[in-house]
């Protein structure tokens, strides 16, 4: 190493700018490995890559310099970490937790159209109690999320029905009630991806090493009060190896536990009707919905209380 810098910067060069002109090779290396830890999808293999990197520039003498072990261990391992949750977070974001972080997009918007002015009890009902396996249980609200939540862990097969308000290209549906009911059977992960914004509801079941998805087969009917609600409506049952992700996703506001259970309050103030559209069917779909969401979670006999307002 040090030949190679009288090579380059002669004898007369000070040591203050090798220096520098280490750490600057070090901080190009942090933003590399940075960018390709945050557009990985295989993180494994990426991260035995930067791993060895970082083993390589300890080898050749950098691992004695303060501001190069910061560099390469603290940007190359914590950092680099806090960005795969969160792009572990954003790949796998239910409605609910989009509305808390800002993030209401199209998916979520479509949770809240049915509903006008008031105060809605007991909606977005969820439980997880985990054991060997995790156990996590929803209402029909999750049936979406719990659908892709399973299609990215990995290629599995799907059968049941899909709901659609517009025809999906390569499958064949009757028509119902408005909506295009597709059955399907051994419909791909990747599939799943691909044609989920053009569906209104998975109605899917899965099963897998260590992945069981069970979703029931009809929408449940508008109108049910708070108490007639189906907590059951969906289920999954999945390796405790999955517990980081169902967290992350699911339960992200709450601390480690066994038995967990979340219930949500839609409270809704106002409601914006879009500018210059006159179908009102097209005004009640384009329309956002305005107030707050009380989330209620009982982690291990302990109550916690959050709340959000927000625009969907």
């Amino acid at each position: 190493m040090k030949v190679l810098e009288k090579i380059c910067f002669g004898e007369s060069y000070s040591l203050f700018k090798i220096l520098r002109v280490r750490v600057l090779i070090k901080i190009t290396l942090a933003i590399f490995c940075l960018l390709i830890w945050r557009f990985s999808y295989k993180i494994t293999f990426w991260k035995k890559f930067i791993s060895r990197i970082v083993t390589v520039f300890h080898e050749i003498n950098f691992r004695k310099k303060f501001i190069s072990k910061f560099v390469a261990v603290f940007l190359c391992d914590k950092l680099l970490e806090k960005v795969y949750k969160q792009n572990l977070a954003n790949r796998f974001m239910n409605f609910i937790k989009k509305v808390f972080i800002g993030k209401s997009e199209e998916d979520a918007h479509r949770q809240f159209i049915r509903f006008g002015k008031g105060n809605y009890n007991r909606r977005a009902l969820l439980s997880m109690w985990k054991t060997k396996n995790i156990k996590v249980k929803g209402s029909f609200e999750y049936a979406n999320d719990f659908t892709l939540f399973i299609a990215n862990l990995g290629e599995m097969k799907f059968s049941g029905n899909i709901w659609s308000k517009e025809e999906i290209s390569g499958l064949s549906g009757k028509k119902k009630e408005g909506k295009v009911i597709y059955e399907v059977k051994d419909l791909l992960s990747s599939q799943i991806k691909k044609i989920a914004p053009q569906v209104y509801c998975f109605l899917l079941n899965a099963d897998s090493t260590g992945v069981k998805l069970r979703i029931k087969a009809k929408l449940p009917k508008p109108g049910k009060g708070e108490n007639k609600i189906d907590d059951k409506f969906c289920q999954m049952e999945i390796d405790e190896k999955y517990y980081n992700q169902v967290k992350e996703d699911f339960f992200w506001d709450l601390p480690d536990c066994k038995k967990a259970g979340v219930e949500h309050r839609f409270l809704i103030t106002d409601i914006t009707m879009p500018k210059g559209e006159k179908d009102y069917a097209k005004i009640r779909e384009m329309a956002k919905r305005k107030g707050k969401i009380i989330r209620t979670a009982n982690v291990d006999g302990k109550e916690i209380i959050t709340e959000k307002a927000f625009e969907a």
